[in-house]
């Protein structure tokens, strides 16, 4: 993600110390800047400790809120913050509870800081990117310029990049497990990422989902083609109103039984978003069965000898392991583990480790050809490879596996092999890569 240009930080912070807890400073305007400053920030202490069940957080990820929003539930005492999130990081799991350092500080404006490691919030800070921008993160700020202050709601800045968000005080009999449960069965029921926008019975637009924004296209203008929005325990909202076809609209609940987004507030009611399946989709269940393995598997060639690549097949079986999200594969080398998108209803291959092949720690890359990346790249660079599925017919069902992106990238080839490599250590290093024991080019699956 891009950071604001520099110049324009520089302008926002200068204007930011007029407005922090404006709603204290009349008392004080005789004071010092810096008496001034530091009542701000013990003012500013105090309201956030003055929560008894904490605040909710509407936390907006990526420049210009290119990945949307979550939530984040805090509460703070004097030194700790205790946080929860609707969305699970590689470490922790969504709704369990985190404590962490923060500070309220004053620098150009008064500002609230969470300045220990808290991966509810620092994961989307912490670099992830590779090649040309090793510093590449998701966007995410963990200083914050306190904008405004309330009783019931604070105004935050992300100081890096800019996102404006909103802290609101949770009601003292709302549990933060059965809040943050409620957001995320809305999401899990609202699985599909395509919707039309319905107003008495009329098409007045479409809209695609990609993390937590919404792409709109239609006939009628909307103040904005990117709508980032927030799950809610009832529905979702956008981050603010948004004008389509002449309706304002911004609040949103979801109907389970017709999968359907359906406008509350008074400007838009009775404006649906309607889900709807991609062309083409395939359920769960349909991908459940045995198949035949079309490849041209390259062989182990006698010392001496050239190796060649011969057209074989294979019986394999695709079995469930947690339904509507993964699959296992049999059959081959040994079993691979495939993941489900329910969004698209495709199949994902990642790179992964394996159990022993030979007397070899296994792992599953890919390659091109003759050429194969190793799997300790995935897990010593941040590469994560994977092909996903493409119906190449329906009749019988037959399946292709293309590229997600980041292998073509990289090589500036398509991933057309399934390359099983083994390794003397779990480590994978690479001074333990010990070569290939399964070598799958051009494959397709059939079902049988």
């Amino acid at each position: 993600m891009k950071q604001k240009i520099l110049t324009y930080f520089i302008l926002v912070t200068a204007c930011i110390g007029l407005h922090s807890c404006l709603f204290q400073q009349d008392d004080y305007f005789d004071k010092s800047s810096a008496e001034r400053a530091a009542a701000d920030v013990i003012k500013c202490s105090e309201l956030l400790k003055s929560s008894p069940n904490g605040w909710l957080l509407e936390y907006y990820i990526g420049s210009g809120y290119a990945m949307g929003g979550i939530t984040l539930l805090c509460k703070f005492d004097d030194k700790k913050v205790t946080m929860a999130s609707t969305l699970s990081t590689p470490n922790v799991p969504s709704g369990v509870f985190i404590e962490s350092l923060y500070q309220v500080v004053s620098e150009q404006s008064t500002m609230l800081t969470f300045d220990s490691y808290n991966e509810l919030i620092h994961a989307f800070a912490a670099p992830a990117g590779s090649g040309n921008d090793a510093n590449a993160n998701m966007g995410g700020d963990y200083e914050f310029i306190i904008m405004d202050a309330s009783d019931n709601q604070i105004t935050l800045l992300g100081k890096k990049y800019g996102n404006t968000m909103t802290m609101t005080r949770m009601p003292v009999t709302t549990k933060w497990k059965e809040y943050i449960r409620g957001v995320n069965e809305i999401e899990e029921n609202a699985y599909l990422y395509q919707f039309d926008i319905m107003a008495g019975g009329e098409k007045i637009g479409y809209l695609k989902r990609d993390n937590y924004t919404l792409s709109f296209s239609g006939k009628t203008e909307t103040s904005s083609t990117t709508i980032p929005f927030v799950f809610t325990p009832n529905g979702l909202h956008f981050r603010e109103p948004v004008i389509i076809n002449g309706k304002k609209m911004q609040y949103f609940a979801w109907d389970n039984a017709f999968m359907t987004f359906t406008c509350t507030d008074e400007s838009a009611q009775g404006v649906k978003l309607v889900s709807l399946y991609p062309e083409g989709y395939l359920y769960y269940h349909d991908l459940l069965g045995s198949y035949k393995f079309k490849c041209k598997a390259l062989t182990q060639p006698e010392s001496g000898k050239k190796q060649t690549f011969e057209s074989k097949e294979f019986d394999i079986t695709i079995s469930q392991n947690v339904e509507n999200k993964s699959f296992n594969l049999s059959g081959l080398n040994v079993p691979i583990s495939i993941t489900y998108d329910r969004s698209s209803g495709k199949m994902i291959i990642p790179v992964q480790a394996l159990g022993s092949i030979n007397g070899y720690y296994g792992a599953l890359s890919f390659g091109n050809g003759m050429s194969y990346i190793p799997y300790f790249m995935s897990t010593e660079t941040g590469y994560y490879f994977s092909v996903v599925s493409k119906t190449e017919s329906t009749s019988p069902l037959t399946i292709s596996f293309k590229d997600e992106g980041t292998f073509s990238q990289l090589t500036g080839a398509e991933p057309t092999a399934l390359v099983f490599q083994g390794y003397t250590s779990p480590a994978y290093s690479q001074s333990t890569l010990g070569g290939w024991v399964g070598w799958y080019d051009d494959y397709t699956i059939e079902k049988q």
